[in-house]
């Protein structure tokens, strides 16, 4: 019966192509209809009469997401009332992360008793339309159906509540402050074609904005070049802990410090053998010698490098060269902190 509905629903998903870039407030927000854990279609276009509509991108298994239902379910409590309606829509596949089936996420709605519908994006097309990054990540769908909102709940549970905020603005019939504010969260797993890897140029602030979207989670920030030999032993035991730990909270940014010029050549080329989910940067610095002492103090900029962070973002520990052991025992005690 799943994989029947899971076939109707990629016929019927109106959104764009999987191209498509993020949608920014004032944009009009793409149409979907998804099926939910109530055994029900759900369309955008049904809530049109509400004052808004909260499209929340969550899922089961992200540590942040996840830390986020309590805030979600009694800001929903509270404004749902109002007429503001809230919609969570799961944006994993279960093919990429068996914890965010539609069986799975019907037992988590009925666990914490989710006063909204929780939607499946299988096909991951209304994910693409949105350009959701991570989970969470809201969009507020303005009484005019286009975008008045894009970022995170709050400032990572801490003042201000940037949702219910913008809530409240679009309540008292005013322009939201703040339409757009950076989400935080676990990265969406999104599908690639086969033998499809992604690399992405980045400056040194990039970077940095690259981590803190990550916050909440386990990270380990990998430098090294195709040329390198360590870094190449290195990687598959990186890719490793990346599949075994992913559920935990862990992040591998695999930060490439190759000549820009072989973005899509050679560090391309060089990623394709491994099959693994790593946020996969290059780096797009005048200076790497300048990057290096700005980003430790204690790097000389040999590679491979590995700085491991907290949950917080702090930086806790500097790995130079191959410890493969002594660097699992370091993450996982991180791991088993929460927020």
């Amino acid at each position: 019966m799943i994989r029947r509905i899971l076939a109707t629903t990629l016929i019927l998903a109106l959104a764009c192509s999987l191209a498509s870039a993020a949608v920014d407030p004032g944009d009009k927000a793409p149409k979907f209809k998804l099926f939910g854990v109530d055994y029900k279609y759900h369309q955008l276009s049904d809530y049109a009469d509400s004052k808004a509509t909260v499209v929340v991108f969550t899922c089961n298994s992200c540590p942040v997401a996840k830390a986020y239902e309590d805030d979600l379910i009694a800001l929903a409590k509270e404004y749902q009332p109002k007429g503001i309606q809230f919609l969570a829509i799961n944006p994993n596949p279960a093919d990429k992360m068996p914890a965010d089936s539609f069986p799975k996420m019907k037992e988590r709605a009925e666990q914490k008793g989710f006063p909204y519908p929780y939607l499946y994006d299988e096909t991951q097309e209304v994910a693409h339309a949105y350009g959701a990054k991570v989970t969470p990540h809201i969009f507020v769908v303005g009484p005019e159906g286009t975008v008045v909102y894009e970022g995170s709940v709050d400032n990572r549970h801490e003042s201000p509540n940037y949702l219910a905020n913008a809530l409240d603005n679009i309540l008292a019939g005013k322009k939201v402050e703040n339409p757009s504010l950076a989400p935080f969260g676990c990265s969406v797993k999104y599908r690639q074609a086969q033998g499809e890897v992604s690399v992405k140029a980045v400056t040194a602030s990039g970077l940095r904005d690259v981590l803190k979207a990550h916050r909440g989670k386990v990270l380990l920030v990998d430098f090294w070049a195709t040329w390198c030999g360590p870094c190449r032993e290195q990687f598959p035991k990186l890719a490793k802990w990346q599949k075994e730990y992913d559920e935990a909270g862990l992040q591998v940014i695999s930060v490439s410090l190759d000549e820009l010029s072989a973005k899509d050549g050679k560090v391309k080329e060089w990623l394709q053998q491994y099959e693994a989910d790593l946020e996969t940067l290059i780096l797009d610095v005048p200076n790497h010698s300048d990057f290096v002492q700005s980003w430790s103090s204690k790097w000389e900029g040999a590679i491979p490098a590995l700085f491991i962070f907290d949950r917080e973002g702090n930086m806790t520990h500097q790995v130079l060269g191959t410890q493969h052991g002594n660097i699992e025992k370091m993450f996982r005690p991180l791991l088993a902190k929460t927020e």
